[in-house]
């Protein structure tokens, strides 16, 4: 039996499934909700003169040595939570001094067991510069880009691609919550004469990119060696045409096609590169059969891509995957296989009775709540 540890929040279905599907091949799966340390739950770590270290999750039912862990699926750490009554710096203090006891936690389990994926890498994955420039190493071709918070740079960028147009994408998710609203940004053309002014651009630094034409769009879900490639249908309605993330995945039409050896080679390589056991690449396949990188999204979700293709198992392919240990692991079908379809209602139900037993911030942290009255920005 395999101990499984998966850092998470209440509303987080990916880790609540995956522990349910763990759970019924016979092995243990921990959900630690991070956002009840402190005030729910501490952690300890100890150095003895002479003896190994140690650390220990105490937990509100049991404390959990996490030294026994063998896989650590690092999929989401939600910020600490603090409801007592504090003045603003001591509360400030408090939340920083948790987060860091979290961060060694998330180190310290990265090493000397199976981590998907581990602290550092899943950081430094997470810089899109940084992506970008190891995928042209890797060989991928790119959209042309520039990452910049100069207006005359930018201005200078979307009028070079007036005639095929341009995009314009954050580095990480942002939304706005208003009374009765919430805003959510996508990728979004852009031209001139949507560029805001000038003292706008040089405060919001964002990721400007020509517009690639599209024949198709593809997921690529990577686990250890295994790669599963769906194609994304995204041009068959005006509104997923710039950003399929704006329709729902069952409208996408999508589809298991098989990978080219050389993307597949690519992606090896650049998940090699980056320290990375699991990822989501995201390609345009163009109407010539070009294929160019977008991004790699080192945790990204995949459980909708099951959900839209019955013959897609790829939650039991990750279950398997965190229970092998294997870093060139390979997916064999058999029969038993666990459905998403099949677990999903439990899950829901865990979601909403975790709900009444562990804190939860007010909203994720990219969404922002809308200030009263706005700033005044120089021309």
């Amino acid at each position: 039996m395999s101990l499984v540890l998966i850092p998470t929040f209440v509303e987080d279905i990916h880790a609540y499934a995956a522990a349910i599907v763990l759970e019924r091949m016979g092995h243990r799966a921990v959900l630690w909700h991070c956002s009840d340390l402190p005030e729910h739950e501490s952690a300890s770590i100890a150095f003895e003169p002479g003896g190994p270290s140690t650390m220990c999750l105490h937990g509100r039912d049991a404390d959990i040595a996490l030294d026994r862990v063998d896989a650590f699926w690092n999929r989401r750490v939600g910020p600490p939570v603090v409801t007592t009554d504090l003045v603003a710096c001591d509360r400030d203090i408090v939340v920083n001094e948790s987060q860091r006891l979290v961060r060694s936690l998330l180190v310290q389990l990265s090493q000397g067991r199976f981590a998907v994926n581990g602290f550092h890498a899943a950081r430094n994955a997470e810089d899109k510069v940084l992506q970008l420039a190891m995928a042209r190493q890797a060989g991928f071709e790119l959209p042309a880009t520039l990452v910049s918070g100069d207006p005359a740079s930018i201005r200078r960028f979307v009028a070079r691609h007036e005639a095929t147009g341009a995009v314009v994408k954050n580095f990480s998710p942002m939304g706005w919550q208003g009374d009765r609203t919430m805003c959510v940004n996508f990728t979004a053309r852009i031209d001139g004469g949507l560029l805001p002014r000038d003292g706008m651009l040089r405060l919001t630094p964002s990721i400007y990119q020509a517009d690639v034409p599209k024949a198709y769009e593809v997921r690529v879900t990577c686990m250890g060696a295994e790669m599963v490639a769906a194609a994304l249908h995204s041009q068959r309605q005006e509104t997923s045409r710039t950003d399929w993330r704006t329709v729902k995945p069952e409208s996408l039409d999508i589809q298991r096609i098989v990978l080219p050896r050389d993307v597949a080679l690519r992606c090896a390589a650049l998940m090699s590169t980056l320290d990375l056991r699991f990822g989501c690449f995201d390609f345009i396949v163009t109407p010539d059969g070009r294929w160019v990188f977008l991004e790699l999204n080192q945790m990204g979700q995949f459980l909708w891509v099951e959900e839209s293709h019955g013959d897609l198992p790829l939650l039991q392919m990750f279950c398997d995957f965190l229970v092998a240990g294997d870093p060139a692991f390979r997916y064999a079908r058999r029969r038993g296989e666990i459905a998403f379809e099949e677990v999903v209602a439990e899950a829901c139900g865990r979601m909403e009775a975790a709900a009444l037993r562990h804190l939860q911030p007010e909203r994720p942290p990219h969404i922002h709540v809308e200030a009263p009255a706005p700033t005044r920005l120089a021309a």
